[in-house]
C-alpha cells in the first residue's frame, strides 16, 4: 500500500509503502488452519460426547425398562398364580360337594334298599 504525505501547499514530502499484513505467510496460514481444525475437532468431541451420553441414557432407560416389565411380570404371575389357586379351591369345592352329594344319594338309596327289600 502507498501512502503520500503531502505538506499543505500540495507537495510530497516523501512516499512510504506499507506491507499489508495478511495471512500469506505459511506460518500464518498453518496457524490459522489449526484454529479452524482445533475448532472442528472441539466441535466433533462435542458431538460424540453428545452422541455418548445419548447412547449411555438409552442404554439406562432400556435396563429400566426390562426392570419395569420383570417386576410387572411377577406381579402378574402372582396374581395369575393366586387366581389359579382360587379356581383351583373353587373348583375343589364344587367337586367336594358333588362327591358328597353323591355319597348321600348312595346312603338313602343303601337305607331304602334295607327298608324295602326287593326279593326277585
Amino acid at each position: 500500500m502507498v501512502t503520500n504525505i503531502h505538506e499543505p501547499e500540495g507537495k510530497i514530502l516523501r512516499v512510504v509503502f506499507e506491507k499489508k499484513k495478511s495471512p500469506s505467510c505459511k506460518s500464518e496460514r498453518l496457524k490459522i488452519d489449526r484454529e479452524l481444525n482445533q475448532e472442528k475437532l472441539s466441535q466433533n468431541k462435542s458431538d460424540l460426547n453428545l452422541e455418548e451420553r445419548i447412547r449411555y441414557e438409552c442404554q439406562v432407560y432400556k435396563k429400566k425398562a426390562v426392570e419395569v416389565a420383570r417386576d410387572t411380570m411377577k406381579k402378574k404371575y402372582a396374581v395369575l398364580r393366586a387366581e389359579l389357586d382360587r379356581t383351583r379351591e373353587v373348583k375343589h369345592k364344587k367337586i367336594m360337594t358333588i362327591v358328597n352329594e353323591v355319597k348321600t344319594a348312595h346312603e338313602r338309596q343303601d337305607k331304602m334298599t334295607e327298608k324295602f327289600p326287593t326279593n326277585k
